[in-house]
């Protein structure tokens, strides 16, 4: 009986032993799934699985080396894991490094490329230094030329010294173009680079937390198999970002000092905290358990602002904060645009953007060029002008005996509103003189400017400086304006709050207007006082005043600007923006915004179709939209944000900036044409609005075909009406200016060196020109002896048979090397005359001879005229008759204008015309 009782005890205790081997094994599987991925381990888990197996029923030896052998296998497993993790971060890593090697040579050939662009733009403002020294020296000779008689090669030599850079700069230009498209290829190729870098970063590092993530684990297990082994031992761990940093083996109810770990710039070490709590601990801590000490700690990240590749700027941003940006650095000869991160597009939001990890943003800069403004060989002015913008209007003042023609680039007129600045520049003022004091003629076929166009909500008048007129909508005739307290006014710096119209302009001038007297008196502002009407915009509510960072709204009642706030973009130019009606954009490029009015924030705005645009070019006719720039024309789908191609008749390559309204009408005016909406046809025509007054005719331009006298200016052709004096329109062709026009006695030619075209009178059609023998020459060298039409340039001599239209190489006697634009005639005989060289043509034998004159022994033949019966000789300050009989010049003494050049006479014919006045003859004098 004793015995069974004894078996049946034994058997029980098996029971219960194999229960808490069972109990024990199921718990650690359940950790296993943990540390595997398919479960969750935590520190409640481990405790357990080891209190319960060692608590009840761990108490053979055998059974407990068979547990911890277990935890031994798993701790291999996770091992193994660990190393195959390990071997793909390496292969990223190595992928990595290549990436970053391809950013490097990219980098390289970048920087190479902007050396050669530097080097390029170096070359094109010494040229344009030196094409404006050669100018002014050209501009000196030829005042001197009649003087000194070599003088004469050496004008020629300089302008064809001033051609060449002006060529080499050309191609400088277009080299420097094709380089910067190149560049912006090799940035987005850096771009995508960086981008797959970062990407393969992002993947290490999510490698590298899961190693770490398993490492700890396997640490936790080997802590525990510690436990296992000494029942009295608990485990202090200590995790940092993810890690262990640190584990302790302790006996329970020891009190330890909680470690420190060492902060660094990015990491800031706050205190412990038990795992799974979120108060701080003590510098102290009684362990009884095993517990986890889990680091808080503040993360930063370096974010660096670069100059020119050295650090300008470092900071240590908290995670999910922003940086602050620094002051704009300088750069001499450079203007700031701003920060980026890619080389190429600026960050406008630096000081919101969270920063999550470390970043490095590149100073951008636009070279500032010197634009200089002379008027009579005297410096006016200068600006410093951002690669790529426009020059400032300059005030010209002049006497009462001078008219400001427009500045001039190389003799030929400029828009300066339009003319983009690419490297330092020399503006000249053309200066038009109006001593002739007779009587104005009439219209000259102008094309306006819209941009000068401006209302008063009733009338339109056109503003140019001092040029001043009001139109009469019903007759389409423009008529001159005076304007009381004001007079030299521009129509671009004129600006309306509702109520009254403003002139604005810089610092000095501001005005308001009195309509009813058409009076302008000076207007005091406050808080900004130098600003100009063209930054002037309204929301329908209030007027605001944008020009980059200075931004402000008008308080009217008190004529106050007041700073004014935006967000998402704060720095921009009043001419950037737009509307279609509903909402206001911003349109600079590729940079696009929407306003949010109520509150005064923009956020990008994504268009579809046309994605690169400017707002100076959007303009409506009452309905749609358009974006016209050149022939990229295009009109917008305001409910889907879509730009589609837009095609019109009549006139296909134009800009949006030249659209004007008035009325019902829309026209387009530009400095060189102008052109008329025609809503029955659905086309635009070519139109003329009539000027009762000017007092300029581009002398070079006016030609006759023997019957009518035109003008052809840029390939605009205007027929003068005598009857009436007045241009008007004739039609449009492919000859470029009216200097180059010539006839051989029956047909009319136009001839540009390589360009050659003929007229048909009846259809006013030109049409392109074969010639034999000769296939390119100037106009301006073609001359004739009263019965041949003969080429002279230089050495190059020709002679013209009509019948063939054959050019046969002429030998001459005496004089074999001379131009044709000196060859003149009194008459009877034909002269020529270039500086103290002075010939005379024995037509019978071609053969030319000295000439000798008196009083006048040194000039040039184009210099001569004729009113029909004398001949004067014409060079500004320098004027002369000529005696015939006695080949004897007398100076000439002129009423009214005393300082006038032949190049600036012209006749209909009939009577004789300089600078747009009319010669009237008087007894005695003329």
């Amino acid at each position: 009986m004793k015995k069974i009782l004894i078996t049946c005890i034994c058997l029980g205790l098996a029971g219960v032993f194999a229960f808490a081997i069972s109990w024990g094994v199921i718990n650690f599987n359940k950790v296993k799934e943990g540390m595997s991925g398919t479960g969750v381990y935590t520190e409640q888990d481990l405790n357990k699985a080891y209190e319960d197996g060692y608590g009840n029923g761990i108490k053979d030896k055998a059974e407990y080396l068979i547990l911890i052998d277990e935890y031994r296998n798993t701790i291999t497993t996770l091992n193994d894991t660990i190393s195959q993790l390990n071997f793909q971060v390496n292969t990223l890593n190595n992928t990595n490094k290549d990436y970053e090697r391809q950013v490097d040579s990219l980098k390289a050939q970048k920087v190479v490329l902007e050396t050669e662009v530097l080097n390029l733009e170096t070359n094109i403002a010494n040229n344009n230094n030196t094409i404006s020294g050669l100018n002014s020296q050209i501009t000196n000779l030829q005042l001197e030329a009649e003087k000194v008689p070599s003088l004469n090669s050496q004008i020629a030599n300089l302008q064809a010294t001033s051609l060449q850079l002006q060529a080499v700069n050309n191609s400088n230009a277009a080299t420097i173009t094709n380089l910067n498209n190149q560049i912006i290829s090799l940035n987005n190729q850096i771009s995508e680079m960086s981008s797959l870098s970062q990407n393969a970063g992002s993947q290490i590092t999510i490698l590298n937390n899961r190693i770490n993530e398993l490492q700890a684990t396997v640490s936790y297990y080997e802590s525990y198999i510690s436990q296992l082994e000494n029942a009295e031992k608990a485990v202090a761990t200590y995790e940092v970002d993810g890690t262990v940093w640190k584990i302790e083996i302790l006996n329970k109810g020891t009190v330890i000092d909680l470690a420190t770990p060492t902060s660094t710039e990015t990491k800031i070490f706050n205190g412990w905290k038990v795992d799974g709590q979120d108060e701080l601990l003590s510098d102290t801590y009684t362990l009884n358990i095993n517990t986890k000490f889990v680091a808080d700690i503040t993360y930063k990240h370096a974010v660096k602002f670069m100059v020119d590749d050295q650090v300008y700027d470092n900071q240590y941003v908290v995670e999910n904060e922003s940086a602050i940006i620094p002051t704009a650095p300088v750069k001499a000869d450079y203007e700031f645009l701003g920060w980026s991160l890619n080389g190429v597009d600026i960050v406008e939001n630096i000081d919101t953007k969270k920063v999550e990890q470390n970043i490095t943003y590149q100073a951008i800069f636009s070279k500032i060029h010197t634009v200089t403004f002379m008027v009579d060989n005297q410096v006016i002015a200068t600006q410093k002008v951002s690669n790529g913008k426009c020059a400032s209007e300059v005030e010209v003042k002049l006497d009462e005996n001078t008219v400001f023609g427009g500045w001039m680039i190389n003799g030929v007129i400029v828009d300066l509103s339009s003319y983009q600045i690419d490297s330092d520049i020399l503006f000249i003022a053309e200066i038009l003189y109006n001593d002739f004091v007779l009587d104005y003629i009439s219209s000259y076929p102008a094309f306006l400017d819209s941009n000068y166009i401006w209302t008063d909500g009733e009338k339109y008048y056109y503003s140019n400086g001092t040029i001043q007129y009001v139109l009469d909508k019903e007759t389409d005739t423009w008529s001159e304006k005076t304007w009381v307290g004001l007079k030299g006014l521009y129509g671009n710096y004129i600006w309306t709050d509702g109520e009254n119209y403003y002139y604005s302009y810089g610092s000095s001038k501001h005005y308001v207007l009195d309509k009813e007297t058409s009076t302008w008196s000076e207007k005091t502002w406050i808080t900004l006082t130098n600003f100009t009407g063209e930054n002037i915009w309204t929301d329908g509510k209030n007027i605001y005043c944008s020009k980059l960072s200075l931004q402000y709204v008008l308080d009217k009642e008190t004529s106050t600007w007041n700073v004014k706030t935006w967000t998402g973009k704060t720095s921009f130019y009043a001419n950037s923006l737009w509307t279609d009606g509903e909402n206001i954009y911003y349109s600079g490029g590729t940079t696009q915004y929407v306003l949010d009015k109520e509150t005064s924030t923009w956020t990008k705005k994504t268009w579809t179709g046309l994605t690169k645009f400017d707002a100076v070019d959007i303009w409506t006719d009452g309905e749609n939209y358009y974006y016209s720039n050149g022939t990229t024309q295009y009109v917008l789908d305001k409910e889907t944000s879509t730009w589609s191609e837009k095609t019109w008749a009549g006139f296909t390559s134009f800009q949006g900036r030249y659209i004007l309204t008035v009325g019902n009408n829309y026209f387009i005016l530009s400095p060189s044409y102008s052109y008329i909406w025609n809503t029955n046809d659905e086309k635009w025509e070519l139109y003329i609005f009539t000027l009762s007054e000017v007092t300029s005719v581009v002398v070079k331009g006016v030609w006759t075909d023997g019957n009518n006298l035109y003008s052809t200016v840029s390939g605009i052709t205007s027929v003068f009406n005598k009857t009436t004096n007045k241009w008007e329109f004739a039609y449009k062709s492919s000859a470029g200016n009216g200097e180059y026009i010539w006839t051989d006695g029956e047909n009319y030619y136009y001839s540009n060196l390589s360009k050659q075209y003929e007229l048909d009178k009846e259809t006013s059609t030109w049409s392109e020109k074969t010639w034999t023998g000769l296939t390119k020459f100037d106009a301006v060298d073609i001359w004739t002896d009263g019965e041949n039409i003969y080429y002279s340039s230089g050495t190059t001599q020709y002679v013209l048979d009509k019948e063939t239209s054959t050019w046969s190489e002429k030998a001459w006697l005496g004089l074999m090397d001379f131009d044709g634009e000196y060859i003149w005639t009194d008459g009877e005989n034909y002269y020529y005359s270039s500086g103290t060289t002075q010939y005379v043509l024995d037509k019978e034998t071609d053969t030319w001879s000295e000439k000798t004159w008196t009083g006048l022994t040194s000039f040039y033949g184009n210099y001569m005229w004729t009113d029909g019966e004398n001949y004067y000789y014409s060079n500004l300050t320098k004027q002369y008759e000529l005696d015939k009989e006695t080949s004897a010049w007398g100076e000439k003494t002129w009423t009214g204008l005393t300082s006038f050049s032949a190049g600036d006479i012209w006749t209909d014919g009939e009577n004789i015309y300089c600078n747009g006045y009319k010669l009237v003859k008087r007894a005695g004098n003329e």
